[in-house]
């Protein structure tokens, strides 16, 4: 008997950028918020700094990636690997964070999105007419 899949992490509150480390590195959820708490100051968010210490930490490279401006379908189907995106909705403050894996497929730690992703034209569609702005876009590879 094949066993069960197991579900991937999904976020609690604004600790997007936790479950993401989680989904990286298969990380259970207690180590991975105290391999975060050095870098919790009270804040709303956690930056993309706390983010690759905790990634260096746990033996990945996290690289800044260069991408076209907007959503450049061709780019992010052709894309192999995964990723780290940042991004706002109507200029918020706090980015959320999201894994773009090869293909274009963003995983979100939302509770309400797909359990297996969706192709990032899709993802972005589904917030209408809203300002999107991807704040930076980090390459991640295990050393």
């Amino acid at each position: 008997m094949m066993p069960l899949k197991k579900p991937r992490p999904r976020q609690n509150a604004s600790d997007c950028v936790v479950v993401v480390f989680r989904y990286i590195t298969g990380e259970d959820e207690v180590p991975a918020l105290g391999c975060f708490l050095p870098y919790l100051n009270g804040q709303a968010g956690v930056s993309l700094d706390a983010l690759t210490c905790c990634l260096t930490k746990a033996g990945y490279k996290v690289t800044p990636y260069d991408v076209p401006q907007g959503i450049d379908v061709e780019f992010w189907r052709s894309f192999q690997g995964e990723a780290v995106m940042f991004y706002t909705l109507d200029n918020w403050e706090i980015a959320h964070t999201v894994l773009v894996c090869s293909g274009g497929i963003v995983i979100d730690p939302d509770r309400s999105s797909p359990e297996d992703g969706q192709f990032i034209e899709d993802y972005f569609k589904a917030f209408g007419g809203k300002n999107i702005t991807i704040k930076s876009v980090s390459k991640v590879t295990h050393d």
